[in-house]
């Protein structure tokens, strides 16, 4: 029973470790057509988990090139145009690193399930990226609108972002 623990233990510990490594992002990414953004979703994906995951204050070279690559993906992707609302920038406020988490849950959105991507969607995803990442306090510093969104009810949560964000 004791090895089985172990052994359970021991694959926990390397999946978190997995968890925290950054993906490869290679230093030449062509993005011209449709087909080269659309090929190249997995790895959006797994960039935008890492930057979700990962604490701010960690790795800050690994954490602006992951930025760097998400935006280019973000800017030149013809299938969505992200709109940096003013409740969005309320949002983050003083924390400009929580702008980069909004755009990596927007983009994970869209990344799982392109077919069904709607913005108000993936507009609910960014924000509750911003607020997990927000909630672990790490190289945060207080907002007001954050706090008054975090402490709501989760339907109160709900009808906040539909209203902020129709």
């Amino acid at each position: 029973m004791k090895s089985l623990l172990l052994f359970c233990s021991l694959l926990l510990s390397l999946s978190v470790l997995q968890a925290q490594q950054m993906p490869e992002i290679p230093d030449e990414i062509e993005l011209t057509t449709t087909q080269d953004f659309a090929k190249i979703q997995p790895l959006v994906e797994e960039v935008a988990n890492w930057l979700i995951q990962s604490p701010l204050d960690k790795d800050s070279d690994q954490r602006k090139k992951a930025n760097a690559f998400l935006w280019k993906w973000i800017s030149g992707t013809p299938e969505f145009t992200v709109d940096i609302s003013d409740a969005v920038t309320k949002l983050y406020n003083r924390n400009v690193q929580l702008l980069n988490i909004f755009l990596a849950g927007y983009a994970r959105n869209y990344t799982q399930n392109p077919a069904a991507y709607t913005d108000q969607a993936a507009y609910r995803a960014g924000i509750y990226a911003m607020m997990d990442v927000y909630k672990r306090g790490i190289a945060i510093k207080k907002n007001k609108e954050m706090e008054k969104l975090i402490h709501l009810p989760a339907a109160e949560q709900e009808a906040y972002i539909q209203k902020k964000f129709p």
